[in-house]
C-alpha cells in the first residue's frame, strides 16, 4: 500500500514539475513573442499613419509587391507556405525556417505603407509559430512538447498585436484541428498569451484593439434569431471569398507565370482602385472600415 502511495506521490510531483516548465518556458516565449508582435503592431500604426499622411506613399504599390518578393528571394522564405507551413509543424512536425520572422516583420510593415490590402491576423500566426519553434528547439523538446510550443508562439504573437488574450488562446488552437481543441495544451497556451499581452503593453505600448457599442441591443429571440441568420450569411460569404481567393490565385499564376511579373501587375491594379475610388477602402488592415461601420457611419464609405 504504501509503495503505491509513493508511485502516486512521484507522478503528482513529477507531473506537476513537467506542467510548471512548460508553463515557464511558455511565459518564456510569451515575452519574447510579445515584444516582437508589440513591436510588430507599433510599426504597423507607425506606417499607416505616415501612408495617410502622404498618399502619394502608394505609388510604391506596383514596385513594392516586386521587392517584396525580391526580399523573400533572399531570405529564401516560400511565402505561399507562410500559415500553412505553421500548421503543419503542429500537425506534421515540419520545420519552420527561423527566417520566416523576419521576413514576415518586414515585410508586412512595408506592405502597410505602400497601402497593400494585407492584414495582421496571419503576420502574427506565423511570427509566432517561428518563434515558438525556435524556442522549442532552443529548450531541446520533444516533437509534441515543440508543438505544444508553436501554439503558445501563435497565441502569444496574436495577443500581443490584437490585445486580446482569451481570443488569441481559443483562436490558435482552433486554428490548428478545425472543430476539435487539444486541451492538454490550455494551460501553457493560456500562460503564454497573457505574458505576451503584458510585455506588449509595458514595454511597446500596444493598447489593444477596443470598439464601443453605444447601443447593444436588448436580448430577446428576435435578437438571437437575427445573429444567427447573421452568422450563417458571414459564414457562407467567408467560404466565397476563400474560394474566389484560391481560385484567382491559381488564375492569376497560369495567366503569368513570372511572379515578379504578376506581382507588378498587380500591384498596379490595386493603385488604379485606390486612386479611382479615392478612398482606402481597399489598403491596410480595414480596421478604419471596422469603426465606421460600428458607429453608424458606413454608408460613408467610399467602395
Amino acid at each position: 500500500m504504501d509503495s503505491q502511495l509513493h508511485k502516486q506521490f512521484k507522478i503528482i510531483f513529477f507531473g506537476t514539475l513537467h506542467v510548471l516548465a512548460l508553463a515557464a518556458m511558455a511565459m518564456a516565449c510569451g515575452i519574447v513573442c510579445g515584444v516582437v508582435g508589440g513591436l510588430f503592431a507599433r510599426g504597423v500604426t507607425a506606417v499607416t499613419g505616415i501612408r495617410f499622411r502622404h498618399p502619394a506613399m502608394m505609388l510604391l504599390l506596383p514596385i513594392g509587391s516586386v521587392l517584396i518578393f525580391l526580399f523573400y528571394h533572399v531570405l529564401r522564405y516560400d511565402k505561399a507556405k507562410g500559415t500553412n507551413m505553421v500548421i503543419l509543424s503542429i500537425r506534421c512536425g515540419e520545420k519552420i525556417p527561423f527566417r520566416m520572422a523576419p521576413a514576415i516583420f518586414v515585410s508586412s510593415i512595408f506592405s502597410h505603407l505602400c497601402g497593400a490590402s494585407v492584414g495582421r491576423e496571419g503576420a502574427a500566426l506565423q511570427l509566432g509559430g517561428s518563434i515558438g519553434h525556435a524556442m522549442g528547439h532552443l529548450f531541446h523538446l520533444d516533437h509534441k512538447e515543440r508543438r505544444t510550443m508553436v501554439t503558445c508562439g501563435m497565441a502569444a504573437a496574436f495577443s500581443a498585436v490584437f490585445g486580446t488574450p482569451a481570443t488569441a488562446i481559443f483562436f490558435s488552437m482552433e486554428m490548428v484541428d478545425v472543430g476539435m481543441m487539444n486541451y492538454g495544451s490550455i494551460v501553457p497556451v493560456t500562460f503564454a498569451a497573457f505574458t505576451a499581452r503584458a510585455a506588449a503593453s509595458h514595454w511597446c505600448g500596444v493598447p489593444g484593439e477596443s470598439y464601443l457599442i453605444s447601443a447593444p441591443p436588448a436580448f430577446s429571440v428576435l435578437t438571437v434569431s437575427k445573429l444567427a441568420f447573421l452568422a450563417i450569411c458571414t459564414g457562407f460569404v467567408s467560404i466565397l471569398y476563400c474560394l474566389a481567393i484560391q481560385r484567382f490565385s491559381r488564375y492569376s499564376q497560369s495567366l503569368m507565370k513570372n511572379r515578379y511579373l504578376r506581382a507588378l501587375v498587380l500591384g498596379s491594379i490595386l493603385f488604379l482602385r485606390t486612386w479611382l475610388t479615392g478612398g482606402h477602402t481597399y489598403n491596410g488592415t480595414g480596421i478604419h472600415i471596422i469603426e465606421a461601420a460600428l458607429s453608424g457611419q458606413a454608408g460613408d464609405i467610399q467602395w
